[in-house]
């Protein structure tokens, strides 16, 4: 290779590296303030090169072919390199900045300069990516804008590909790709236009006949790489979701005060929580109230009845466990018992959600989103790691109520939108999934709480409780009530969720599950005792006790 080659070559990477500088600097300080987990990635690949020029007619000895021909290992190896940076915009959408270099043996074998058969391209891309959120291995398109050098002059032209994205990880993926780089003008890349043809040996004054393509191509004609993303805004673990960043604001607690004890969240220091947060937490005070419905259920869909029940005050999780609180617990398991308390990718088959099962439970963009998949024995487990318990079925109804009898919702009247018509809910409404704003999940604190501080207890995920499921609340005690059953394996969900229809959102409307099978619209929050740090386990269980079961399998 000549030094006019390399510094052509150095020409393309040097400006390659500082465009994707200018280009980094401005996304990381603009778009990640406004949203975060978008995900930076970069690529590494190898391939076979493919040169097309001024398609000719003539023999093998002319340089000038069509794509495709396989002439090139005649004159040296057809190979290439390449690297990328870019950002994902969304699963489907990102940009990208690349650059591929290699040998492209027919591009130089009628120069007479030296140029030498090297050539360099630089690239602007736009990918979209089929089925990105639901497929393992998705197809994908791009088209952008490429330079190539290293030939007589810089050639500009678009650049358009197409390839296979194989995910291997929640961070690395294998891909198979091909792409056409165009360059202008013709004789940019091999030094001679269409209208410069080669001559017949045996006459020397009649040009062999060639095509009239005004452009010539510099291809990537098959490769393979390695695809991962790449996190440059805080030092995050995706997987046990620790921050090491300062000042995210957007993570804040709300300081609304709240009147009257029922509302207080001060901490017991004598309480600390390991791996959760207690200050976000709601006292919820004694009472007695209604369990059941009242008079929103005229055609009996619930069967349950209704019953007096009084409840000893207690501490609730404000907001649903999220994503990143549930990857925290996992990273301090062993490796065993983090497999045995993995979400279940499963249920990701049969949803109708937006984002596949590693951009929701690993991917920083819903880490503040309510973790799913989980059976009854993992949200259990989760809620005694963290010295807390699953509420029971009277304590989530009576809380969800916030003090208030008669209520259908969490809030005022007989509608899920306010005044100004925003819903209050995340659930499915008749106009659409998304007509609410969230087509699937929403953050925990996306939507207003209810007048104890509890946010979204009604829709976004229904919730797991600790009591197995019972046809009748005659057969519940009067005080602290909790139904055990060690032979019913369903257990009690409340809440409704991002599926659920309005009805099934009420504060008095309960579901099942059986215990050993999750959900995508299934999440949790957990209880603090009052009386104790620890969760009292020791307390009657005959009929509405709060103990026995929870250290069992």
């Amino acid at each position: 290779m000549t030094s006019r080659s390399i510094s052509e070559l150095l020409l393309p990477f040097f400006s390659s590296v500082l465009l994707i500088g200018c280009v980094l600097g401005a996304t990381s300080s603009n778009a990640q303030a406004k949203r975060t987990g978008d995900v930076f990635y970069g690529k590494l690949g190898v391939g076979f090169s493919d040169y097309t020029g001024d398609w000719g007619t003539s023999s093998l000895g002319d340089a000038h072919s069509h794509p495709f021909d396989f002439q090139e290992p005649l004159k040296g190896v057809p190979f290439y390199l390449s690297g990328e940076v870019g950002y994902a915009l969304s699963p489907q959408f990102a940009i990208g900045l690349g650059i591929q270099g290699g040998n492209y043996p027919l591009a130089d074998a009628t120069f007479e300069n030296g140029t030498g058969q090297f050539r360099a391209t630089s690239q602007l891309l736009g990918r979209y990516t089929f089925q990105a959120h639901e497929w393992t291995v998705a197809p994908y398109l791009e088209g952008g804008l490429a330079l190539t050098f290293g030939g007589t002059q810089i050639g500009i032209g678009p650049s358009l590909g197409m390839g296979l994205n194989i995910q291997l990880s929640s961070s690395t993926s294998l891909y198979l790709e091909s792409r056409f780089n165009i360059a202008f003008p013709d004789e940019a890349v091999d030094g001679r236009s269409d209208d410069i043809g080669p001559t017949d040996p045996e006459n020397p004054e009649k040009p062999l006949p060639i095509s009239d393509v005004p452009f010539d191509l510099t291809n990537q004609l098959f490769g393979v790489g390695i695809k991962t993303n790449i996190d440059l805004n805080t030092d995050i673990d995706l997987f046990s979701g620790d921050e090491s960043s300062e000042g995210n604001e957007g993570d804040a607690i709300p300081t609304d005060s709240l009147s009257s004890s029922s509302t207080s969240t001060e901490a017991d220091p004598d309480t600390t929580d390991k791996g959760s947060r207690y200050e976000d937490m709601s006292l919820i005070p004694d009472g007695t109230y209604i369990i059941g419905l009242t008079d929103e259920d005229p055609l009996s869909l619930q069967t349950a009845g209704r019953k007096r029940v009084t409840i000893s005050a207690f501490h609730l999780d404000k907001y649903e466990v999220t994503n990143a609180d549930y990857r925290e617990y996992l990273d301090e398991l062993s490796a065993d018992e983090r497999q045995a308390r993995l979400p279940d990718s499963t249920v990701w088959g049969r949803a109708r959600s937006q984002e596949s099962w590693t951009a929701y439970f690993r991917g920083e963009l819903f880490s503040d989103h309510p973790v799913v998949g989980v059976t009854w024995k993992d949200a259990r487990a989760y809620c005694q790691a963290n010295n807390k318990r699953l509420p029971t079925e009277a304590e989530w109804e009576y809380a969800a109520r916030g003090g208030h009898l008669g209520r259908v919702y969490p809030w005022p009247g007989l509608g899920t939108q306010n005044e100004e018509g925003d819903y209050l809910a995340n659930y499915n409404p008749n106009e659409g999934y998304a007509f609410d704003g969230y087509a699937f999940t929403a953050p925990v604190d996306a939507l207003p709480p209810n007048d104890w501080g509890l946010y979204n207890m009604a829709g976004n995920v229904a919730e797991w409780t600790r009591d197995a499921y019972n046809p009748s609340y005659e057969n519940i005690s009067d005080f602290n009530p909790r139904y055990e059953d060690e032979e019913e394996s369903r257990r009690v969900v409340r809440g409704g969720a991002w599926n659920s229809s309005a009805f099934f959102i009420g504060v008095g409307v309960r579901n099942t599950q059986p215990r050993d099978e999750a959900s995508t619209s299934i999440g949790f929050r957990c209880v603090r005792e009052v009386s104790s740090a620890q969760p009292d386990e020791s307390t009657d269980s005959t009929s509405g006790a709060f103990s026995g079961e929870d250290s069992s399998e």
